[in-house]
This record gives C-alpha cells, sequence and structure tokens, in this order.
C-alpha cells in the first residue's frame, strides 16, 4: 500500500511467513481490512497490537 509509510520486516520459515508491521495507528484498520480480500493472506493473525512513540525500521 504506498503512502502508507509503512516499515517493517518479513520472516519466512520455509513453512510459514511472520510479518512486523509498523504503521500509523489511523492505517492499521485499512490495511488489515485490504490483506482480508487479498488471496494471498489465508489464516492472518494478529499476535500483538502495540503503540511505540519510536520505530525500530527506519523509512
Amino acid at each position: 500500500m504506498q503512502g502508507l509509510g509503512l516499515t517493517g520486516a518479513l520472516i519466512f520459515t520455509h513453512i510459514h511467513f511472520a510479518q512486523y508491521i509498523e504503521v500509523s495507528r489511523s492505517d492499521v484498520d485499512m490495511l488489515m481490512e485490504s490483506t482480508r480480500y487479498d488471496r494471498r493472506h489465508a489464516d492472518t493473525e494478529i499476535l500483538n497490537k502495540a503503540v511505540t512513540s519510536q520505530r525500530m525500521f527506519s523509512q
């Protein structure tokens, strides 16, 4: 999704994908809603949602 200022990391174990996403609080719901209708994203599960004052990954 362009224009969200999204940062993070993607991990692949040859079986599963895990993604750490950093995005503004107002864009989280829009991002998750867009993945719900994308067939490439099956069995999506949010493990943690937190607000931080600083990003771990630079833009």
